[in-house]
């Protein structure tokens, strides 16, 4: 069964059994259905996790005590809002990291080929300190590996945002349904099984941080090496400090 088929049939059972507020039912489980199908979850997957509609709606039908009274509920709907905005701070704290670690990882991947390929064009835009060629292309290659690892990262925290969201707007229905006196919506968390992709992808971040480690360790043991002694930043005049080799 479809999701439109679905809701179609709850709203009639809904209209059937004189429960009040029946659109603001069905528009509560449409959302569930926008949750899931955002984390990948098929609506056939969905639809069969709530159970059927008849079953569903008959736990909407009005029971003795079961609506708390209005002070009551007027407290806990406040106490939900100021959790309900607690909660959507932390998820855009979430997005700003994201979109942080973005930009940190094209910062990279642009200051990797400045140095690694571009110095001598770049160098009187970016004011790029003295160094040999051998050290700017191995800092190159480092800072590019480390783009391509923020990148890789990136990805997997963008796609922690979308679940972290679905599951902080799913929560707050849910607890706000019950505060309403109504049946909770079900919002069931997705485990999937790790795909041979998914392994790959993994791989492929670990070995381009190890790719890095290796460039920037060869970096420094070269720039030491070229430098004459330590710390080559000093001698090379980075930083601000007067430097023997200072803009040689």
């Amino acid at each position: 069964m479809k999701k439109d088929e679905y809701l179609k049939r709850l709203a009639g059972e809904l209209q059937r059994r004189g429960i009040k507020d029946v659109q603001d039912i069905v528009a509560e489980y449409q959302q569930h259905f926008a949750f899931k199908e955002a984390e990948g979850v098929p609506e056939e997957e969905v639809v069969a996790k709530l159970g059927a509609p008849e079953t569903l709606a008959a736990q909407f039908a009005a029971e003795p005590g079961r609506s708390p009274g209005g002070l009551k509920r007027a407290g806990a709907l406040a106490g939900l809002g100021i959790l309900g905005a607690l909660s959507w701070i932390a998820v855009a704290a979430t997005w700003i990291g994201a979109i942080g670690l973005l930009f940190a990882g094209l910062g990279s991947l642009l200051g990797g080929v400045v140095l690694a390929f571009g110095r001598e064009f770049f160098i009187q835009l970016a004011h790029i300190p003295y160094m040999p060629a051998a050290s700017a292309l191995l800092f190159g290659l480092a800072l590019l590996f480390l783009g391509l690892f923020l990148l890789l990262a990136w990805r997997h925290v963008w796609r922690g945002c979308i679940r972290f969201q679905a599951m902080i707007g799913g929560r707050l229905k849910n607890a706000i349904a019950a505060a309403r006196g109504r049946t909770e919506a079900v919002f069931h968390s997705r485990r999937p099984q790790a795909a041979a992709g998914s392994r790959l992808r993994n791989h492929l971040m670990w070995g381009v941080l190890a790719a890095f480690l290796v460039f920037a360790l060869a970096a420094m043991v070269v720039s030491v090496k070229n430098a004459g002694g330590m710390p080559f930043w000093h001698i090379w005049g980075w930083f601000g400090y007067d430097g023997p080799l200072k803009g040689v």
